[in-house]
């Protein structure tokens, strides 16, 4: 029964070489969408038929990512009793958070993020999508007890992630060198080159962000902060402007006042900067009368004001009283993520221009914008 290997013609070599490994602590950086929860599946699997009464806790980020690693494992008992039909107790019974076998195994499916309901349970673990876990240091924390009685036989642990920041569990143990972990790293490149049925380019081409790609499907951690617009991406952009009346002209208003200035920007047609207002610590009243003398000189054609927090108020105001077509807007994760992408192509394909008299605080505020790594 030791011997059960019917399926691993199914693994691809870097897949197989994970399945063979039979070290106690095992860490997978593989990118994404190359298989690790096929690979991990077949090992739940193997486990469960070939070590009766065993059990294999499986902590996933959440519910339906539980649900769904879940359907691998029954592909692959479905699977091996199609191929093994000869091998007892290969009935199995499953619902949505377990599998369960004639001869007493189990895999079962948690989602993470409550490291408490981890206690009381003494198997096997795996870790899917370790580096995404909420409260990681304390879900790995809880999964040690898992894992020390050994009267049973010897328990392992499997760590599988795409990794995402340095400050993670997985990093941590990626990076350990005790010599305790058995280590497999595979890009989508190396998988391509082993099998997978993938074009890396075009999915480069897709991500258009080499730092995300990098990340994902290269394997690389990242630091915990990245800056979004690098020096001299900013400085080539910066140029002398030549004003014309006969232009047009539009704006963007991002509100502050005690803790933050209020900036006020103004764009013309050809998408050059003519002009940055800062306004520090200025009363409401003064600052929607500043953008009313603003939009006399310039008559907009079009702009954005900050519609979060006192800014809706503001923004409200310029529209009733000011110019119509001078807009609010409302400051959300996905828009933040178009904007910011939306500028840095513009600025790579040199769209956009800056007076040289703006270079310095430019550069200066851009490079404060950062892009976090986090569990999400």
């Amino acid at each position: 029964m030791n011997n059960f290997n019917p399926f691993e013609e199914l693994l691809l070599p870097y897949q197989k070489k994970v399945f063979l490994d039979k070290s106690r602590f095992r860490i997978l950086n593989f990118s994404r969408q190359i298989g690790k929860g096929h690979t991990c599946g077949a090992i739940c699997a193997y486990e469960a038929i070939t070590n009766p009464r065993s059990l294999t806790v499986v902590i996933s980020t959440g519910q339906r990512a539980a649900a769904e690693f879940l359907k691998k494992v029954v592909q692959w008992a479905e699977a091996i009793k199609v191929a093994a039909p000869d091998i007892p107790d290969l009935n199995f019974t499953y619902s949505y958070d377990k599998v369960e076998w004639a001869n007493k195994s189990r895999v079962i499916a948690l989602p993470g993020g409550n490291p408490a309901s981890l206690r009381g349970w003494t198997g096997n673990v795996i870790l899917d999508e370790a580096a995404m876990l909420e409260n990681d240091k304390e879900t790995w924390a809880a999964c040690l007890p898992i894992i020390t009685n050994q009267t049973s036989g010897k328990k392992w642990v499997i760590l599988a992630s795409t990794p995402s920041s340095l400050d993670t569990v997985f990093a941590e143990k990626w990076f350990d060198e005790t010599g305790e972990w058995s280590k497999h790293k595979c890009t989508i490149y190396e998988a391509q080159a082993q099998g997978l049925k993938v074009d890396p380019e075009q999915l480069r081409a897709i991500v258009n962000d080499d730092f995300i790609f990098n990340v994902e499907y290269c394997c690389e951690f990242a630091a915990s902060q990245d800056v979004v617009f690098p020096k001299d991406l900013i400085e080539s952009n910066c140029n002398l402007i030549v004003r014309k009346p006969s232009r047009q002209y539009y704006c963007g208003y991002d509100v502050g006042r005690t803790n933050d200035r209020s900036v006020i920007s103004i764009f013309d047609n050809n998408k050059q900067l003519v002009e940055i207002i800062n306004l520090e610590n200025t009363p409401y009243n003064e600052q929607l009368k500043i953008f009313s003398d603003l939009n006399k000189k310039y008559e907009f054609r079009a702009g954005y004001v900050d519609a979060c927090g006192i800014g809706d108020m503001l923004a409200e105001e310029i529209q009733r009283t000011i110019n119509w077509n001078v807009k609010p807007f409302k400051w959300s994760a996905s828009n933040k993520t178009l904007l910011y992408d939306s500028l840095r192509k513009a600025l790579k394909e040199k769209e956009i221009f800056f007076s040289e008299e703006y270079k310095d605080v430019l550069v200066n505020d851009f490079l404060k914008i950062r892009r976090t790594i986090g569990k999400t």
